[in-house]
């Protein structure tokens, strides 16, 4: 079964969009594996993980080295395993895991089982990581993870998602490389749109790079609850992203969490907020995250989610496409550039050649790499 990730502007719905696709897979039979590689970490109390149980869901980017022996610790084709990192070539040798089998170390380790589903998370940017460490490094490991997953031909049978960062950047990191399917989440706002327009350029210039087609999904989300108004907006979006264009959500009323949401809930249990302090309606609140069930949702929204997990079911998994991807990545590492023992270069240019020639417009001196950063 395929990987997919999940990307787009900030605020359009992205965990959201994940959140209403997996419930509506484990509704209809599947157990998917849901990934949160946001640095907001918000995506397991969207699905109503109890904090206590979210709170031992270990991070897997303080698991690296761990995770990095189990994968490639007995591969011969790397001696000094000092010189593994997230993007390393898979060899022959590399060891591999199965996100289908409950009994797998790292689904065993790393995952907790919720509602049908499977949760695990990266980690999240903290002030230890101040002037020290980059996003990059958190979602390394699963990068690392991903690459060494098994490919799908082997009787793996489980739906796998991740909830990337937001914004064009994204695509700054070979986490992208992973997915059979990026899902790009869109609201009718300019800004929006331009932030998936740019996902649908550069999917087409890694097409061009590596001679293998980027399957996308587009997503509408908040789309107008007027038939008229919604159809217009549809044409758009099909105008703008063709066949990749997959359904769209309406601003269903039951899709607002939080604050508002949790208010007007107990308005209607006869509650009067105007006469009760902050303190008061905090206590008759529960100020979660948690999104509706899906017989809260309208019948459009259910229809656009079958035409959301078809599309994700039907995603091929093309090992060569992932093969090829992680070799332009590792082609354009900036580390390779810089490191100091030409044995490591060795290493990895067994593998991968590095032809990229770095220059002002390559995009990779703008971002400082610190002490914690694998790349």
């Amino acid at each position: 079964m395929p990987v997919a990730v999940v990307g787009g502007a900030g605020s359009d719905g992205k965990t959201t969009v994940l959140e209403l696709v997996s419930k509506y897979l484990v509704v209809n039979g599947d157990e998917p594996l849901i990934i949160d590689a946001n640095p907001d970490q918000n995506l397991a109390s969207f699905l109503g993980l109890p904090a206590g149980d979210e709170a031992k869901l270990p991070e897997i980017c303080e698991h690296w080295e761990d995770i990095r022996d189990h994968l490639e610790g007995q591969n011969p084709d790397y001696p000094n395993k000092d010189f593994v990192v997230d993007t390393s070539p898979l060899t022959k040798n590399s060891a591999r895991w199965k996100a289908g089998d409950v009994q797998d170390h790292i689904i065993n380790t790393y995952t907790a089982a919720h509602e049908g589903m499977r949760l695990m998370r990266t980690g999240t940017y903290e002030a230890k990581d101040i002037g020290a460490g980059c996003l990059h490094d958190k979602i390394g490991t699963l990068t690392f993870l991903l690459n060494h997953m098994d490919d799908g031909m082997h009787g793996e049978d489980r739906v796998t998602f991740v909830d990337n960062a937001h914004g064009r950047d994204a695509f700054g990191t070979p986490l992208y490389a992973q997915g059979d399917l990026i899902i790009v989440v869109a609201r009718p706002e300019k800004k929006s749109i331009d932030i998936m327009l740019d996902y649908l350029k550069m999917a087409d210039q890694v097409e061009q790079d590596i001679g293998h087609k980027i399957n996308v999904a587009v997503i509408g989300n908040r789309f107008s609850t007027d038939a008229d108004i919604f159809e217009a907006q549809e044409k758009i979006f099909k105008e703008l992203a063709g066949d990749r264009y997959i359904a769209a959500l309406q601003n269903d009323e039951a899709l607002e969490r939080g604050l508002n949401a949790e208010l007007a809930g107990l308005v209607r249990t006869g509650f009067n907020i105007a006469a009760n302090d902050g303190r008061a309606i905090l206590d008759n609140i529960e100020l979660s995250n948690t999104g509706p069930r899906l017989d809260q949702l309208s019948a459009h929204n259910i229809a656009a989610l079958e035409d959301i997990a078809n599309a994700v079911k039907n995603a091929d998994r093309v090992p060569e496409r992932r093969v090829e991807w992680n070799a332009l990545c590792l082609g354009r590492a900036e580390y390779l550039d810089k490191l100091v023992d030409p044995s490591v270069r060795k290493q990895k240019s067994d593998f991968v050649p590095d032809q990229h020639k770095h220059g002002p417009s390559c995009g990779h001196h703008h971002h400082k790499h610190g002490p914690g950063c694998k790349h």
